[in-house]
């Protein structure tokens, strides 16, 4: 992983179900316990699952997959 050694993530949160893809805020170094307080509405049809990929936003290079 890139993940930067000597300063805290910022990471946010990309959520998929079906169709619908939303991003959290970025939480602005938070570190390995960030607190989001988003909320997203969407329908569910016939999705059987949602999923959460969790980001370390970087300002000079790619963004990095944490989880």
């Amino acid at each position: 992983m890139g993940i930067s050694k000597f300063s805290k993530m910022d990471p946010y949160i990309k959520i998929r179900a079906g169709h619908n893809l939303f991003k959290t805020q970025v939480c602005n170094r938070g570190g390995k316990h960030p607190f989001w307080n988003d909320s997203f509405n969407f329908r569910r049809s016939t999705e059987a699952t949602i999923e959460f990929d969790i980001w370390d936003e970087d300002t000079f290079k790619s963004d990095d997959f944490v989880l």
